[in-house]
C-alpha cells in the first residue's frame, strides 16, 4: 500500500515534525560519534532515528569490544567505559510508537512477519509512505493512495 501526504495537511505536519526530530537526533548521534573518533555509527534498533548501537572501526580501539560479524568492523564501548555509555544512553531516540502514531499505524504481526513501522520519504511538498500489503491499516482522511509506479517515481527503485 502506497500513499502520499501533501504539505499543509494535518498528517503532513505531524509526520514532518517527527522527521525534523529524526534529523536532529541523528545529528546528535553523529556529533558524539565524531567526538569519540569514529566516522560512522549504527542507529539504535529501538526506534527510527537517533541513538547509537555500534560504531564502524576497521581497527580495534582501546576500551571497545568488537560486535557483529568480523567483516563488518563494528565495535561498542566495553562495560567499564561508563562515561561513554552514559553519553550514548542520554541520546534521544524517536521510537517506533511515536513515528507510527503520526499516521495512526500500529505495529503488528502479519502471517509470519512482525511489522514494527512503515517506510516514508520526505520531499519538499509531500511525504510518500509505504506499508506492507499484509498490514491491517486504515489511512487518515488526508492521505492519498497512489500506485506502485507513482511511489517509485518519488522514492526511487530501492523500494
Amino acid at each position: 500500500m502506497y500513499y502520499k501526504v501533501l504539505k499543509g495537511t494535518e498528517t503532513f505536519e505531524k509526520l514532518n515534525n517527527v522527521w525534523d526530530k529524526i534529523v536532529d537526533y541523528n545529528n546528535q548521534s553523529k556529533e558524539l560519534t565524531e567526538e569519540l573518533g569514529f566516522e560512522k555509527f549504527g542507529r539504535n534498533n529501538n526506534g527510527v532515528g537517533g541513538g547509537i548501537s555500534c560504531f564502524k572501526s576497521e581497527e580495534k580501539k582501546e576500551g571497545y569490544r568488537m560486535v557483529g560479524k568480523k567483516h563488518q568492523d563494528l565495535c561498542f564501548p566495553k562495560a567499564n567505559q561508563k562515561n561513554i555509555l552514559a553519553k550514548i544512553d542520554a541520546l534521544p531516540v524517536v521510537s517506533y510508537d511515536e513515528y507510527n502514531k503520526t499516521i495512526g499505524f500500529e505495529s503488528q504481526f502479519t502471517d509470519v512477519y512482525y511489522i514494527s513501522h512503515f517506510a516514508s520519504k520526505r520531499l519538499d511538498e509531500l511525504i510518500v509512505i509505504k506499508l506492507s500489503e499484509n498490514c491491517k491499516y486504515q489511512p487518515k482522511e488526508d492521505m492519498i493512495e497512489i500506485t506502485t509506479s507513482e511511489f517509485k517515481s518519488y522514492y526511487g527503485d530501492e523500494s
